[in-house]
C-alpha cells in the first residue's frame, strides 16, 4: 500500500515536469497566460516534490527505528513542522510572482530598512534598559 502511494505521489510530479519542459510550445504566444501558467506549474511541482520528499524521509525514518505508520515522534512532527514552513515560503513567494515583485529585490530593500531602524533605535534601547536596569537595584540613592 505504501508503493503504491510512493507512486502516485512520483507519477504526478513527473508528469507535470514534463509538462513544464514544453509549457512555452503550448502557451508562447500569450505572454501574459505563460507567466501565470509557470507559476502555477512551478508551484505545483515544488509541493509535490516536497510532499514526495517528506514522505520519503519518514518513511525510511520510521522504518529505520522500527516504527509503525501511526507513531510519531520529534522527528517525524520535525519533518512535518519543516514541510509546513517550506510551504509558507513557497506559497507567499508564488504570490509575489503573481505581481512581478522580485524576491531578491524586495528581502534585500527589508534587510536595509531593518538595518537602519536597528541602527536608529539602538540607543532608545539602551537607555530604556539602562532605566529598567537602575530602577530595580538597591544601590540607588536620591
Amino acid at each position: 500500500m505504501k508503493n503504491l502511494s510512493i507512486i502516485l505521489k512520483v507519477i504526478p510530479v513527473v508528469t507535470l515536469t514534463y509538462l513544464r519542459m514544453f509549457e512555452p510550445l503550448i502557451w508562447g504566444r500569450i505572454t501574459q497566460v505563460h507567466s501565470a501558467v509557470e507559476l502555477v506549474l512551478n508551484y505545483i511541482v515544488f509541493i509535490l516534490a516536497l510532499n514526495l520528499g517528506i514522505g520519503l524521509l519518514s518513511f525510511y525514518y520510521r522504518r529505520r527505528k522500527k516504527y509503525s505508520e501511526s507513531k510519531k515522534d520529534n522527528v517525524i512532527n520535525g519533518l512535518q513542522n519543516l514541510y509546513y514552513l517550506i510551504l509558507t515560503g513557497a506559497t507567499i513567494m508564488t504570490i509575489l510572482g503573481f505581481w512581478n515583485i522580485d524576491a531578491s529585490t524586495l528581502f534585500t530593500t527589508l534587510s536595509i530598512v531593518a538595518a537602519a531602524i536597528a541602527i536608529i533605535s539602538r540607543d532608545y534601547l539602551l537607555e530604556i534598559i539602562s532605566g529598567m536596569i537602575i530602577s530595580f537595584s538597591n544601590e540607588g540613592s536620591i
